[in-house]
């Protein structure tokens, strides 16, 4: 990142989410094992550790690091599984063409004969 670039504030999501939950800060802390003010400091960092990522997506269910893909130039953003369905994508729709013309093929021959 050699501009400056403006990074998500997770803070404030992990807050919206808590609190549309009936949690908070406060009490996902200490579920987390921290104390009650972790997350708190914690998520103020300009910087968050991918760690804490992590653990927060899997505790809230929700993949914080999607908040960080607009970052990302657009021949990385994808994951391997995406390309990989991308891919198959690519080689059905290429099958589907091919069938299609076989097909219609058969069709005039049937029509011809008809």
């Amino acid at each position: 990142m050699t501009k400056r670039t403006t990074l998500p504030d997770i803070n404030r999501l992990v807050g919206t989410l808590l609190q549309q939950r009936g949690s908070s800060l406060r009490a996902q802390s200490l579920k987390m094992g921290q104390s009650h003010n972790y997350l708190g400091t914690a998520l103020k960092r300009k910087n968050l550790p991918i760690g804490l990522l992590l653990e927060l997506s899997n505790a809230l269910g929700v993949n914080l690091l999607e908040a960080y893909l607009h970052l990302l130039q657009p021949l990385v953003r994808p994951t391997a599984v995406e390309r990989d369905l991308l891919q198959r994508l690519n080689d059905l729709t290429a099958e589907l063409q091919r069938v299609t013309e076989e097909r219609d093929r058969y069709w005039k021959v049937v029509e011809r004969r008809g």
